[in-house]
């Protein structure tokens, strides 16, 4: 990454785009404290934050979920990501996802497009400040996706922000207020949404 500075937006919901190779996935890491390599400073509320803090701070949903499933239920798989189990909670995130009849079945019993959704189920029960979702609607219908971007505006109302790395053009016009644009590493776009700028970028992919 190469990234002198940046202001990016507190409780919004911030769309990470780019071509493959751009470094989004590389700027995901960094910015939720998984890659140890990572250089630079990162402030939040005025206090700079270590890689310890970050891991405290966020959560991120992988593009491969299979990474993140450990226990026997779906239902298991969202309390196992709360500090204190409340099943109602997990219960209501679950029926909000359209999940809640499987929260008996085995995670790696579900589909791909399933999985996915426990995994978002899992980082909106968690209560961290910052979430990370790397490409969240990837295999999904337009229903589930609209689901996805419902849960995503009411973390925004809970005052939580969320990166979106994603290519999804309809999920970032109903869901994101922030765009960062990567290319080679480096932030070549950071503006609030502007159909304009998103389309000319489509449509030149």
């Amino acid at each position: 990454m190469d990234i002198d500075d940046v202001k990016i937006p507190k409780n919004e919901i911030i769309a990470i785009i780019g071509k493959n190779g751009a470094g989004k996935s590389t700027f995901a890491n960094c910015l939720c404290g998984l890659k140890k390599s990572c250089k630079g400073e990162l402030i939040f509320d005025g206090e700079p934050l270590n890689r310890k803090d970050r891991l405290k701070k966020t959560y991120m949903v992988m593009q491969d979920v299979n990474h993140q499933l450990f226990t026997e239920s779906v239902l298991d798989e969202v309390l196992l990501s709360m500090d204190e189990e409340d099943v109602s909670l997990a219960e209501n995130i679950l029926e909000n996802l359209n999940l809640i009849h499987l929260k008996d079945a085995h995670p790696m019993a579900l589909s791909g497009g399933e999985k996915q959704r426990v995994a978002i189920a899992s980082a909106i029960a968690s209560k961290k400040e910052i979430l990370i979702f790397d490409e969240p609607t990837r295999g999904l219908d337009l229903k589930n996706m609209m689901r996805v971007s419902e849960n995503l505006k009411y973390l925004q109302n809970l005052g939580i922000t969320s990166f979106i790395i994603t290519l999804d053009f309809e999920l970032i016009c109903e869901s994101c207020s922030h765009i960062i644009h990567l290319d080679d590493g480096k932030i070549i776009g950071n503006y609030n949404v502007d159909d304009k700028k998103l389309r000319d970028f489509f449509l030149n992919q």
